[in-house]
């Protein structure tokens, strides 16, 4: 139990200082509720005594529209936006339940990082890694969401592997920004 504590209170800690490292990227809204969303999930539910999944569910809407924004502007709506709301409505409905709804969410937060690795590298021929990292780490919630759902004993397993693993990841984004050009890699 003191190791989950530790490894959950380092995920924490490592997160929130991304907050500070992103600051000014064109992402950086992303990493701010993500940043915030453990710290306050453990205020919300010992404290208010709400359950974590309220704000998790609420906090990766605001993922997603802060992903939809630029400069603090919301985007015009396309049409993915229109499919992002209709899956998000039905999933909804159809489950009730804010797993379900997280996983559809997360979904299209993937499809949108995988949007930022694969347009710049169809037309300019350049790999980004940092949103490369951002795929493979979006991909690792959403295995750990579909495992938790389908097999929660195995899940509750997983959540702390990959916890540990996200700490990599988060340490990561506090060494490199989006404008480091090391971590742009020419195809051509």
């Amino acid at each position: 139990m003191i190791i989950t504590y530790i490894i959950f209170s380092v995920s924490c800690l490592v997160w929130f200082w991304v907050i500070f490292r992103q600051k000014n990227s064109s992402i950086y809204l992303y990493f701010l509720i993500l940043g915030l969303k453990d710290p306050l999930g453990l205020f919300t539910l010992y404290i208010l005594k709400i359950p974590f999944e309220v704000l998790y569910i609420i906090s990766d809407i605001l993922i997603l529209v802060a992903l939809r924004t630029e400069n603090f502007k919301i985007i015009k709506l396309k049409v993915l936006d229109y499919l992002i709301i209709i899956a998000v409505i039905i999933s909804f409905i159809i489950s009730f339940n804010l797993t379900y709804l997280s996983l559809v969410v997360h979904v299209f937060i993937l499809i949108n990082f995988i949007q930022r690795v694969i347009i710049p590298l169809h037309f300019k021929g350049e790999l980004s890694v940092f949103f490369a990292i951002l795929v493979f780490y979006e991909t690792s919630l959403l295995v750990k969401g579909f495992m938790l759902v389908n097999n929660p004993i195995l899940g509750m397993y997983l959540i702390y592997f990959t916890l540990a693993f996200q700490i990599l990841i988060a340490i990561f984004f506090i060494i490199f920004r989006e404008d480091n050009p090391k971590l742009i890699i020419k195809m051509t």
